[in-house]
């Protein structure tokens, strides 16, 4: 009978602690760093109320029913009496509970409270990629900071039962396949940039467009030999066309010469005679004056007067700018001064003889 009242109080400790252990906990509502969030009230407030708010047993705003504050700041609390928290941080993590007083001082009861967990979201992951065993295995790796596997994803599709944080892969059946990697908490999820493996290819890099790169390279060789053979071309006919023009501009030069030489020449013929026989008769003149004789030679005189005419009088050489290419000026070539020839047996007039002086006689 003794043991009664030891196995009572028995039983009963171990009645509070199946419902301690079986009592619900407060469940985490999660927010990222820097966000805003609000805190609901969940009852109807009136002017005569007294709301008060806590966090962690620690009053952050209380506010009287003549709208006095003896906690917080008026912006805290929207108009239906939910908390608004903004900016949040780490610290301001923890379990929010409203306080709520009727005019009579009583507490309302049942109010919800809310287990708020502020976490900083997930940086953006980054994959490398790695050849293997001779270019034939590709092995990307995902570098994150997170203590969780992350998700693997190849184009944008998830990738069933890859959750480590290296994948390996044929790199012939993945040529063109590009993969990402996906890491998340409870307040943000990010993806890598997409990455291609470079191990295996199936381009010929010796082809371009589907041709073999040497046709193109051949190509632009026989166009650059094309192009010399026409500035080689054009050049010799430049050349060509040049020597031909100086070649015209000789023979025209010489044909005016040789026609100035022809016109002088017929010229000198068809006055010859006349004064030939002028000047044997100048001779027989002279011949029948005595010694000493001085008078006037005329002949002499007249003779260059008629050649000056005569040279006036010849016929000039047509303009070579009138239908012709203006050659390049040159010094104009002298027509040969006609001279006597020898059959014509001219002899020059004789040198009149001087005056003898004998001695003077004296006077008588």
């Amino acid at each position: 009978m003794r043991m009664a009242p030891f196995t009572a109080v028995a039983v009963l400790l171990l009645c509070c602690s199946a419902v301690t252990a079986t009592e619900p906990q407060d469940k985490c509502t999660y927010v990222a760093v820097g966000a805003n969030f609000t805190v609901p009230l969940n009852h109807p407030l009136t002017s005569e109320n007294r709301l008060r708010w806590n966090n962690n047993g620690r009053v952050i705003y209380d506010r009287s029913p003549d709208k006095r504050l003896r906690a917080g700041k008026a912006e805290d609390i929207l108009d239906d009496g939910s908390l608004n928290l903004r900016n949040l941080s780490e610290p301001m993590s923890g379990l929010y509970t409203p306080e709520v007083y009727l005019k009579d001082g009583k507490l309302v009861q049942d109010l919800k409270s809310l287990n708020l967990c502020v976490i900083a979201g997930v940086k953006k992951p980054n994959v490398t990629m790695e050849c293997q065993n001779n270019n034939k295995t590709v092995k990307f790796t995902c570098m994150t900071e997170q203590s969780s596997n992350p998700t693997w994803l190849r184009n944008n599709n998830v990738l069933n039962g890859a959750n480590d944080k290296s994948l390996k892969k044929d790199a012939k059946n993945v040529a063109t396949d590009f993969f990402t990697c996906q890491v998340s908490n409870a307040v943000s999820t990010l993806k890598s940039d997409p990455v291609t493996q470079n191990c295996y290819s199936d381009i010929d890099p010796y082809k371009l467009f589907g041709l073999s790169i040497w046709i193109f390279v051949g190509s632009g060789a026989g166009i650059v030999v094309v192009l010399i053979i026409v500035v080689i071309a054009c050049c010799v006919r430049a050349i060509k066309k040049k020597r031909m023009r100086q070649k015209d501009e000789e023979e025209l030069r010489l044909e005016w010469a040789n026609s100035e030489q022809e016109q002088g020449h017929h010229h000198h013929h068809h006055h010859h005679p006349p004064d030939h026989h002028h000047h044997h008769q100048q001779q027989q003149h002279q011949q029948q004056q005595p010694a000493g004789h001085t008078g006037p030679r005329k002949h002499r005189s007249q003779q260059p007067r008629k050649q000056q005419q005569q040279q006036q009088q010849r016929p000039r050489a047509p303009d070579p700018t009138k239908g012709h290419p203006q050659p390049t000026p040159r010094r104009p070539a002298q027509a040969p001064v006609p001279t006597a020839k020898a059959d014509d047996n001219e002899q020059p007039p004789p040198l009149p003889n001087p005056r003898k002086k004998g001695p003077r006689t004296k006077k008588v």
